[in-house]
């Protein structure tokens, strides 16, 4: 599968979870989608990161914060558990569920990710 393949399949399953965000009365918005290589140096150099092959350098890794009365909320609440369930359970990484470095915020491709796109459109018509 190519990278634009991928990227395809990747962005409509985040387009779907931030939908499946609002029908569960989670806001939310996207901090960084694709980094580049200068971008993703800082972050590791801050700490912020423990690698500098992130998916985010291939537009393969979103991180979404929570909103909540127009706040952005960064310490671990539910919310980002049952959005982290929601892409896991469609085949995707949690980076809630990193080893060496939990990032609640991080939501990522990987081969097995398979969102409900056809079921999810019916069921919304």
């Amino acid at each position: 599968m190519t990278l634009r393949e991928k990227q395809v399949i990747f962005h409509r399953a985040v387009a779907l979870l931030i939908l499946e965000a609002y029908k569960k009365g989670i806001e939310v918005f996207i901090n960084e989608l694709y980094r580049d290589i200068t971008r993703q140096a800082e972050l590791f150099q801050k700490g912020l990161t423990k690698t500098l092959k992130s998916k985010h350098l291939e537009g393969l890794a979103v991180d979404l914060y929570i909103l909540k009365d127009g706040k952005v909320i960064l310490n671990p609440i539910k919310e980002y558990y049952i959005l982290g369930e929601i892409w896991e359970s469609w085949g995707g990484v949690w980076g809630g569920h990193f080893e060496s470095f939990k990032d609640i915020y991080h939501f990522e491709y990987s081969e097995k990710l398979n969102p409900p796109v056809k079921n999810f459109i019916m069921s919304n018509l």
